[in-house]
């Protein structure tokens, strides 16, 4: 074998002791990931993901690779299931027909909802409002974005995992460049925070690329489907549910999503400004 340098990617049960030091069996993986349409993220900013245990990933990302490589069989090159090129069949998928769009994601879908403890969590805001609350920094909003964002995740996190229950949670999200650093920051505020009563349920956060982790796919999935909800509800006149996230909700897939409001994001400026706060590190309750 030709020696590239480049190491393969390591299975999901070797690096989950590294990531999170709980006990085996104990371990909780939120996987989080953003992927927004050039068109819309303008507008609206979306951040969500799947909340299960290593063992849940290792099937799934078997089950996930299976099917990707049947796809390939049938149409040739298919790097990876990526939600915005498969709704607009371009990249990857230029070529493909309807039926065959329909019937990959349909699959795929399938061994989401095989999954009996898995939770999807979202969280998405109005860049059009936090552009008006933050007018400080109105030509990059996303660190914002990310701020508020990834601390209302953690909180409906804890929320959902008992505090007394043992589980250690280390969040994944998809490599976000530059923005890297902005969500640790943010991880790390949170934890810093003194009224925040679950730092001992989180472990660490990472960035991860697609090709190191095929379970961001099913989270590229999740962000995708809700975010195009969230859009339609805040910018358009209608707004209509994907099917894929109707066939979530009818396999009774959990989805925990909250909608970041303008007022919320002004309750938090005036804490960011307030003398006696911790800056940036208020919940979003």
């Amino acid at each position: 074998m030709q020696n590239t340098g480049v190491l393969p990617p390591a299975p999901f049960r070797e690096i989950a002791p590294v990531l999170n030091p709980a006990p085996q069996g104990k371990r909780l993986f939120v996987l989080l990931t953003f992927y927004a349409d050039e068109s819309y993220n303008d507008h609206t900013f979306n951040f969500g993901g799947w909340l299960a245990d290593e063992s849940v990933w290792s099937r799934l990302e078997s089950q996930w690779e299976r099917r990707l490589d049947f796809e390939r069989r049938k149409h040739g090159k298919l790097e990876r299931f990526h939600a915005t090129h498969c709704n607009r069949l371009d990249g990857d998928y230029r070529g493909w027909d309807k039926a065959s769009q329909v019937e990959h994601t349909v699959a795929l879908l399938e061994i989401i909802k095989r999954r009996k403890n898995i939770l999807a969590v979202c969280a998405g805001l109005d860049v059009d409002a936090m552009r008006r609350v933050y007018s400080d920094t109105p030509k990059d909003w996303k660190p914002d974005a990310y701020k508020v964002t990834v601390t209302q995740l953690m909180i409906m996190v804890a929320s959902y995992v008992k505090k007394d229950s043992g589980h250690r949670v280390a969040i994944i999200h998809d490599w976000a460049g530059g923005y890297n650093g902005v969500i640790a920051d943010a991880f790390t505020a949170q934890q810093d925070n003194p009224q925040w009563k679950h730092r001992e349920l989180f472990t660490t956060i990472a960035p991860m690329k697609w090709q190191d982790r095929t379970a961001l796919q099913a989270a590229d999935m999740i962000a995708f489907d809700t975010f195009k909800l969230l859009d339609q509800t805040l910018h358009a006149d209608t707004a209509k549910m994907r099917r894929s996230l109707q066939s979530l909700l009818k396999g009774q897939i959990p989805i925990k999503a909250r909608y970041i409001s303008e007022l919320v994001l002004l309750k938090l400026r005036e804490m960011r400004s307030s003398p006696s706060s911790s800056a940036g590190r208020a919940a979003v309750s």
